[in-house]
């Protein structure tokens, strides 16, 4: 997986490198992305301040998760894709419910 400048993750079959997906991923720049283990679904976040997961299937959000007040650097899917992690310039760690897309924990940089 990678980002592009033009804001498209695209995902390539690292046997023959060829382009398996290319999605959309925001008017933003994308920062960081997480597939998860079953490689259904992916966690996107980037400039916009946003935490998206996607259906790689559809090519569709499943969920788009807000909340940070800062760039987030940093996204990673939990093994079972059941929850989110996520990391700002606003100092925060959050940690989310890919279901609900609730916030369910907040973690301060003191």
């Amino acid at each position: 997986m990678g980002t592009t400048e033009d804001d498209y993750v695209k995902i390539w079959d690292l046997t023959t490198w060829n382009e398996i997906s290319s999605i959309k991923a925001s008017g933003f720049k994308v920062n960081s992305i997480s597939l998860s283990k079953d490689g259904k679904k992916m966690a996107t976040s980037g400039s916009d301040k946003i935490v998206k997961v996607w259906n790689l299937k559809s090519k569709q959000p499943i969920v788009v998760m807000k909340g940070h007040r800062g760039v987030v650097y940093s996204v990673a899917i939990s093994p079972d894709a059941k929850l989110v992690a996520s990391g700002s310039a606003d100092g925060t760690v959050r940690l989310w419910n890919v279901k609900t897309g609730k916030q369910l924990s907040l973690n301060v940089k003191r």
